[in-house]
């Protein structure tokens, strides 16, 4: 489980990080916990990385914006994680909430109210599923939210993740197939080329650009029909969020 906290107290950040290690070893739940101190450089971060949590201060003294207009741009890329709210206040509450937040904890009780916090959203994370792969003896799992787009090359396959180098396998397109084609998330859109729709940036023309800037072809007599596929699965996530 990735988790992102994100406050411009030092002291704040430290804590937070004492809480995750003692409910990770508590609790056996590994977790990857990454700390910023302004809302710019997570922003820019969670372009290339999917976190499962994201712990965000409200208020930001001396940076140009608050921790409710850094989750509505979050929320523009990544409408899954969940965002926990760390305030000083319940007043801009209802802000908070309108960018979906699952949760909010007052600073001055983060030791009484975190592990219950992260309990109540260890319910409800979806069970991450992994493509199981093998690379010469090593058997490798990736986890199929990272994966950003697969595409053959010759006889071996590159499969792209988020914040890690491309994985190179001997192994058939049919063989990632048969993991993956029961995902909705994932789109076939060329002969040997499968994406990730959640990590889709834009389709222009004959052309498929991902997150991480990776362009790919289409399969140009598909292309509406790829790109209605695309639009309607976006569609179909902010309606399933918000009901």
């Amino acid at each position: 489980m990735k988790i992102a906290c994100v406050d411009d107290n030092q002291e704040i950040l430290q804590q937070m990080e004492i809480l995750l290690e003692r409910f990770s070893a508590e609790k056996g739940v590994p977790i990857d916990s990454v700390f910023y101190d302004n809302t710019a450089e997570f922003l820019d971060e969670a372009q290339q990385e999917q976190f499962n949590i994201v712990f965000m201060d409200i208020y930001f003294d001396g940076q140009e914006m608050t921790g409710i207009e850094a989750a509505r741009i979050l929320r523009r890329k990544d409408s899954q994680c969940m965002i926990i709210f760390l305030t000083s206040s319940s007043d801009h509450m209802p802000e908070a909430f309108a960018v979906h937040a699952f949760s909010y904890i007052m600073k001055d009780s983060l030791d009484n109210q975190m592990e219950g916090v992260l309990d109540d959203a260890m319910k409800v994370l979806p069970v991450a599923k992994n493509l199981k792969v093998r690379k010469g003896s090593q058997e490798l799992r990736i986890p199929h939210q990272t994966i950003i787009c697969a595409y053959t090359d010759g006889h071996y396959l590159n499969i792209r993740t988020q914040g890690e180098e491309p994985v190179r396998l001997r192994m058939t397109f049919r063989e990632l197939l048969d993991q993956l084609e029961a995902e909705k998330c994932f789109l076939q859109i060329n002969k040997g080329v499968l994406v990730n729709m959640d990590h889709i940036k834009t389709i222009e023309e004959g052309d498929c650009r991902m997150i991480d800037g990776t362009w790919l072809p289409i399969r140009h007599r598909d292309r509406s029909s790829l790109i209605a596929t695309w639009r309607s699965y976006q569609f179909n996530k902010i309606r399933e969020e918000q009901s």
